[in-house]
């Protein structure tokens, strides 16, 4: 898939984050950061609009995910959380499986996913 629609996932995640930070600053209300496995809403709405909010379902389709990519992510969202004193990081979502958004384990990446939040928020030493 390539044209308008589409963003790298570390690029939306940046711009995604630079807005709602701006928007909660402005609105004095918390800002919750939300990690991606990715987005591809095609098989339900339009691909020729630019990325952007917009009704449901929306328009951008996020490439480049895996679970070193979403791991990254994780860490610098732990991070960014720490620094500004936030108690909650949001993952969308367990298996929302016709937008290409699955944490649960799959055929292609196993538990890759699970484990990249395992190693980002786990508890250290612990095993089964």
């Amino acid at each position: 898939i390539a044209g308008p629609c589409v963003i790298e996932s570390r690029e939306m995640a940046l711009d995604l984050a630079k807005r709602l930070t701006a928007l909660s600053k402005k609105l004095k209300v918390p800002y919750y950061p939300t990690a991606t496995i990715g987005w591809d809403c095609t098989a339900r709405g339009t691909v020729t609009e630019p990325w952007g909010f917009g009704p449901y379902p929306w328009t951008g389709v996020i490439t480049g995910t895996c679970p070193k990519n979403f791991k990254r992510t994780l860490e610098r969202l732990k991070r960014d959380a720490e620094k500004n004193k936030t108690d909650m990081i949001l993952i969308n979502s367990w298996n929302e499986w016709t937008e290409g958004s699955v944490l649960e384990p799959e055929e292609e990446y196993g538990f890759g996913y699970l484990e990249a939040v395992r190693d980002v928020f786990g508890v250290k030493g612990k095993t089964k």
